[in-house]
């Protein structure tokens, strides 16, 4: 079942607080590896309290961006008298994505799923807060991810979503991606296929909105590029998808060992898995013939 954005929106107002809370607070600004420069600054740091930008936190051309867009998007609305969803019809400016440095690109099928899988990281576990900040001058989520005690990467993961609104510099700057679905909320389980972390801390992590998958209120939100995907719709929960993904890595590993054996193969066994033991087996086999 494919849950839309108003109803989880409409389940989020009914719950009203999680009963999921974060150990520890996301911190308020992640910067590159490389160079200490700032991928995302929390809005509590960014914005002062006269809803300026604080130094350093904008580009100059990025702030001359935000200007130009404003203008443009304030004479496109006037000549066509467009009235959008309220949510949107409050904005400014609006962008669409994106997250800079994710070294990605979509996945179409299952089988993408599984090969991408292959030389990256699953990272699975639970969503235990969320806040909203400034990345490249747009509005971005950072969730934070308690991991699963099985899973890959570290205890504690962020992943960076290109979703959110802010008000600052006298505009309301509003941002949603697309590719991705409404971003998952504290208590939602997700799972997600992300390459090495970009940040100093090794925490952050970034990827296209087709690699990542979450549950919520009961039902999986799947990529809207891949709803209509019918073999993935039968893995029935994110953490599900994790074990799939991590055992077809596997499976995988051991077509690279074995140059007899073919991709074809691979897609085989994931279309005739409808639990795992088809494709634990499968893996299982090939590991002990070498």
């Amino acid at each position: 079942m494919i849950q839309s954005r108003c109803v989880a929106l409409v389940v989020l107002l009914l719950l009203g607080t999680s009963a999921f809370a974060a150990d520890e607070a996301i911190p308020d600004r992640f910067d590159f590896k490389f160079d200490g420069a700032p991928i995302w600054v929390s809005a509590a740091r960014a914005i002062a309290a006269d809803g300026s930008v604080r130094p350093g936190v904008l580009r100059p051309e990025v702030r001359d961006e935000l200007r130009d867009r404003r203008r443009e998007q304030a004479a496109r609305d006037d000549r066509q008298q467009v009235i959008q969803d309220e949510s949107w019809s409050r904005c400014d400016v609006n962008f669409f994505g994106s997250v800079d440095g994710a070294d990605v690109y979509p996945a179409r099928t299952l089988e993408d799923l599984v090969d991408f899988a292959a030389t990256r990281s699953v990272i699975s576990g639970v969503v235990a807060g969320s806040a909203v900040g400034l990345h490249g001058g747009k509005p971005h989520t950072v969730l934070q991810i308690k991991t699963d005690a099985s899973a890959e990467g570290p205890s504690v993961a962020y992943l960076l979503y290109p979703s959110g609104k802010l008000r600052y510099d006298g505009m309301t700057v509003c941002n949603d991606d697309p590719a991705f679905s409404a971003p998952p909320m504290v208590g939602d389980a997700v799972t997600f296929v992300a390459a090495s972390a970009i940040d100093s801390t090794g925490t952050l992590f970034v990827t296209d909105g087709s690699w990542i998958l979450y549950e919520h209120a009961g039902a999986t939100v799947l990529p809207p590029g891949l709803q209509s995907d019918a073999k993935l719709r039968r893995i029935p929960t994110a953490r599900a998808l994790a074990l799939f993904l991590r055992e077809g890595r596997e499976v995988r590993r051991g077509l690279q060992r074995d140059p007899k054996m073919t991709t074809t193969t691979l897609k085989i066994v994931i279309g005739a898995s409808t639990s795992f033991s088809a494709l634990r087996s499968f893996a299982a086999s090939i590991a002990r013939s070498n």
